[in-house]
């Protein structure tokens, strides 16, 4: 793998900075990466992979996010794919919205199916008010970045690792 596209739609930045990390660790590898938005995103046959990121909003994957999915499924099936969310909740909070967070990929992995997937913790720019702390479970002390940093990095070195391996066949 050469060139690799690593492209994201973001609210809080969360998600732009994590794809800058996959960013990094792609381009540590030898691999070109370019990291931008959804939105930047014109000629598909100048890279040999596609990596698109987006957080959790409204307990869905972006819409943003999807609809290019659906948009661009010809073009995504053509090369391996890879998908990432971010979630303040994907840890944090009830368990029925930790599973539900965990469900938001599977519509679009139904309309290209991704070689592999990443779930991340998000963050949230100010303390949560009180109701919605008490609709989702989230305690009042909670942090306001829930991020692993460890864990992106691993899931970025596997990721690469699979990307070089598919588009090496």
């Amino acid at each position: 793998m050469k060139k690799l596209c690593i492209t994201y739609e973001t609210v809080t930045n969360t998600t732009k900075e994590i794809a800058e990390e996959i960013g990094h660790i792609a381009g540590n590898r030898g691999v070109i990466p370019d990291v931008i938005p959804l939105s930047a995103v014109e000629n598909f046959d100048q890279y040999d992979a596609f990596v698109i990121g987006a957080p959790v909003h409204g307990m869905r994957w972006k819409t943003e996010a999807t609809e290019f999915v659906k948009k661009h499924r010809n073009a995504l099936k053509n090369v391996p794919v890879a998908y990432f969310l971010d979630a303040y909740m994907l840890n944090n909070g009830y368990h029925f919205w930790q599973t539900r967070i965990r469900k938001c990929l599977d519509p679009v992995s139904k309309i290209v199916k991704p070689v592999k997937t990443g779930m991340f913790g998000g963050r949230v720019p100010d303390p949560l008010p009180a109701p919605m702390r008490l609709i989702f479970g989230v305690k009042k002390e909670a942090p306001l970045d829930v991020r692993d940093e460890n864990a992106i990095r691993t899931w970025a070195e596997e990721l690469i690792t699979v990307l070089s391996e598919k588009s090496s066949r």
